[in-house]
Formats: C-alpha cells, sequence, structure tokens
C-alpha cells in the first residue's frame, strides 16, 4: 500500500462512522511526516464492535479476508496485493485498547496512543 491508498480507506472508513488508529510502520510514518522505507502492508487498530462494518466496507471495495479472524488479528487483502492488517481492539474502564492475541493472551495499548 502506498501513502495515497492508505489515505483513500481512512477517509472511507472515518466517513462511515469507523474510527481507525494507524499502527506498525505506517504509523511510525504518519509520526515522522513522511515515509521512511516500503511497506506490505498497513496495520490498523479499530474497535471490535466495528469489525464487521469494515470488513463489508472493504469487501466492496475488493478486499477479502486472506489470514486470521475476528475478534483477534486478522489480514484483509484485494487482487492488487494490498494487504491491511487488522488489530480489534476493546477499550477498558481506563481507555486503553486491549487486543486478544492469537494466543489468548491480552497486549495492552495505552489510553494515551488513542488521544488526539
Amino acid at each position: 500500500m502506498d501513502s495515497h491508498d492508505i489515505i483513500v480507506m481512512l477517509d472511507l472508513l472515518e466517513s462511515s462512522d469507523i474510527l481507525v488508529w494507524l499502527d506498525g510502520g505506517w504509523g511510525v510514518d504518519a509520526l515522522l511526516g513522511k515515509q521512511t522505507r516500503p511497506h506490505k502492508d498497513v496495520d490498523i487498530i479499530v474497535r471490535v464492535d466495528d469489525v464487521p462494518a469494515m470488513i463489508s466496507l472493504l469487501g466492496h471495495r475488493g478486499f477479502d479476508l486472506v489470514e486470521g479472524r475476528p475478534p483477534s488479528n486478522f489480514v484483509l487483502k484485494d487482487s492488487q496485493g494490498r494487504e491491511v492488517d487488522v488489530h480489534p481492539v476493546r477499550f477498558d474502564e481506563k481507555g486503553n485498547g486491549v487486543y486478544r492475541m492469537l494466543s489468548g493472551e491480552d497486549w495492552i495499548y495505552p489510553a494515551a496512543g488513542f488521544q488526539a
């Protein structure tokens, strides 16, 4: 995925009231304000409750589930080879994002990372 693809995808999701946070390499690049290296995919964090709508919306854009399954990590891919690596979270009482890994363990994304 290139930066244009990511902006289009983020705009599409946000226009459908699906909150998205960048993670991984593109998240770092967004903070730096420039692309630092080529990326195979884009890692995103979404609320578990938004996963069905997100899958449907991106499915209409040609993205299919190719790996994993909700509510844990999963990957969507289109015919052009663009990949979206999704990390669904539930928010705890402190605002931390709780991500259930495939192992069944929880990974905690600190609340500060979700503040604007």
